[in-house]
C-alpha cells in the first residue's frame, strides 16, 4: 500500500496535529523525528524515489510508535498513581473481581501494560530497519531476510552512526531481559501480566512497571539520539503559538 503522507505539506500537517494531540490528551509528543526535517534532508542530499520515502515511512512508524506507547505508560502511571496510592496508604484492600468498577480498573491497568509491551518490541524491530536503510541498505536488505533483530546485531556490533559498540551491547542486553521477561510469554504463552496486573489494588507490584518504564526510557533514548538531526526542541506542552505556524 502507498504510504499516504507523500509531499512535505502533508508531513507538515502529520507532526503538527501530533502536538496536537498530546497537547489535548495531556500526553508528552515530541517533535522527534520531526518528518518535515527528515524530509528536507533527504531531499537536499539529492534524495528521491522509493528509498527517500522508505526511510521517511518507516520514521513514521517509530513517530507514532513513540506516541501511543507515550499514552500507554501515562495510562498505566495514571492508574496506579490514582487507585494504588491512596490504597497502599492504608485504605481497605480491594479485590480485582470485586465489583465491575473494580475490575475496569485493573483491566485497564492491563490493558496498558499489554500495549506498551507489544508497541516496545514493534518500535525496537522498525529501529532496526531504519538503521539499516540510512547506514548499509545494500547489505543490511540481504542479511535481515529473517530476522531484523539479529541482522542489526551481528552487521552492526561494532557501532552504527552516532551508536558505539558499547551502546549496542548496552540495547541487546536490555531487549534480552525485556523479552525473557515480558515479551515472549506476553505473545506466546499463558502471559505473564495476568500474574501482577490482577492482584488487589493496594497490593500491586509496581516493580513490573516500573522496570517497563526502564526499558522504555533506553528506548526513548535512542530514539531520540537516532534522530536528533531532524528534531526540534518542540513539545505538546509548550504554548500553542509556539508551534501553530511552521
Amino acid at each position: 500500500m502507498p504510504f499516504a503522507l507523500d509531499s512535505r505539506d502533508k508531513l507538515v500537517e502529520f507532526d503538527r496535529v501530533c502536538l496536537a494531540y498530546g497537547r489535548k490528551s495531556g500526553v508528552l509528543a515530541a517533535d522527534c523525528p520531526a518528518l518535515r526535517c527528515l524530509y528536507d534532508k533527504l531531499f537536499a542530499g539529492n534524495g528521491s524515489g522509493a528509498d527517500m520515502w522508505r526511510r521517511i515511512a518507516l520514521a513514521y512508524e517509530i513517530k507514532l510508535g513513540v506516541l501511543q506507547s507515550t499514552y500507554d505508560l501515562t495510562t498505566l502511571a495514571g492508574l496506579e498513581n490514582k487507585h494504588w496510592v491512596p490504597k497502599a496508604s492504608g485504605g481497605a484492600p480491594l479485590g480485582p473481581f470485586q465489583n465491575a468498577d473494580v475490575f475496569g480498573v485493573v483491566l485497564g491497568r492491563a490493558r496498558a501494560a499489554f500495549g506498551l509491551i507489544t508497541r516496545i518490541r514493534a518500535l525496537w524491530d522498525k529501529w532496526f530497519l531504519y538503521m539499516g536503510e540510512e547506514y548499509d541498505p545494500k547489505v543490511f536488505a540481504v542479511d535481515r531476510k529473517h530476522s531484523p533483530r539479529r541482522a542489526f546485531f551481528r552487521h552492526f556490533n561494532n557501532g552504527v552512526g552516532p551508536f558505539t559498540s558499547e551502546d549496542v551491547n548496552t540495547y541487546k542486553e536490555a531487549i534480552d531481559e525485556f523479552e525473557q521477561r515480558y515479551r515472549t510469554p506476553e505473545m506466546h504463552g499463558h502471559g505473564s501480566i495476568r500474574l501482577w496486573a490482577f492482584d488487589p489494588i493496594s497490593a500491586w507490584p509496581i516493580e513490573e512497571s516500573s522496570k517497563l518504564l526502564g526499558h522504555w526510557n533506553i528506548l526513548n533514548g535512542v530514539v531520540h539520539k537516532s534522530f536528533s538531526h531532524v528534531s526540534t526542541a518542540l513539545t505538546s506542552f509548550d504554548e500553542h503559538q509556539e508551534w501553530e505556524s511552521w
